[in-house]
């Protein structure tokens, strides 16, 4: 009996298959973070809670005056005391209501509302400027154009240009299968209709020349 996809036999060099059935349910429920141990320890049914994070009262996605950007403010006491200067507010590290991971996460809204406000009056690339240089982790959120431009994204050769006999130059999704030894990479773009009925009615099945001219004259193929 086998027992996976080789028989039992070790996979060929440099294909990592795991197991033939791929853990897909599982990397969804790990995607989670803790909110299946906030029902299972704690209790909490988790529902909706718009563009804030679970996890951090100062952790969210917040507009600017170009789109938005993603902020986790308050990844610790530490982060929001450079969070708070940056935008001017020691006063909020000193104030009691504030000083605690705990007692931001009581007062969410709030923060949300003050990380907003100073958002909005700036751009993206400003927002994330002034807050990574200061130790606040920050990231723009693209849009499809800026995600396709993205420096990472074109170096992980995630959208690839290919030729197409009709349309010339097309950009297309490349693949996430990048193994060390097979590493995969798209070649060609989808075929046209009929393009490879030669190769397979003729080289791999068998029949001859005329009866593929026969068959498009009938219009069988």
């Amino acid at each position: 009996m086998e027992t996976g996809p080789h028989g039992g036999r070790p996979p060929p060099e440099g294909v990592d298959v795991g197991y033939p059935h791929p853990p897909f349910l599982d990397s969804l429920l790990v995607a989670l973070d803790n909110l299946g141990e906030r029902y299972t320890v704690g209790g909490e049914i988790l529902t909706r809670a718009g563009n804030v994070s679970f996890a951090g009262s100062a952790t969210g996605i917040y507009a600017t005056t170009d789109g938005h950007v993603a902020v986790a403010a308050s990844a610790s006491n530490a982060v929001w005391a450079r969070f708070c200067a940056v935008i001017g507010r020691d006063d909020l590290i000193r104030a009691p209501e504030f000083a605690t991971a705990a007692a931001r996460r009581d007062r969410r809204d709030e923060i949300a509302a003050i990380i907003q406000r100073w958002t909005g009056a700036r751009g993206k690339a400003e927002v994330v400027r002034i807050l990574t240089t200061a130790g606040v982790p920050a990231a723009p959120v693209n849009n499809v154009a800026e995600m396709v431009a993205d420096p990472q994204v074109r170096a992980r050769e995630m959208f690839v240009e290919l030729d197409h006999p009709l349309f010339g130059p097309l950009t297309t999704t490349g693949t996430p299968l990048k193994l060390s030894e097979t590493p995969g990479r798209v070649r060609w773009l989808a075929p046209m209709p009929g393009q490879d009925n030669e190769e397979v009615f003729v080289r791999l099945l068998g029949h001859s020349p005329e009866e593929l001219e026969r068959w498009r004259a009938e219009g069988v193929i």
